[in-house]
């Protein structure tokens, strides 16, 4: 994973979408979808889960 807290400037500009996601398993798992052009938080998703396998699901429904 690149660390974007070190990120040169000029290849700034080709990013367009930052996704952060915290898989924490059991409990919360929150995703945030930050779009660099506008330089604003465009989604912020929670969601409980019972377990890592469900946590995994509900994300890859998310991203479909």
């Amino acid at each position: 994973m690149k660390n974007i807290t070190i990120w040169e400037k000029n290849k700034s500009s080709k990013l367009k979408y930052i996704i952060a996601i915290d898989p924490a398993g059991i409990g919360q798992t929150g995703i945030i979808i930050y779009n660099f052009l506008k330089k604003k938080i465009i989604n912020n998703i929670t969601f409980s889960s019972n377990s890592e396998e469900e946590a995994i699901n509900n994300m890859y429904l998310i991203f479909q």
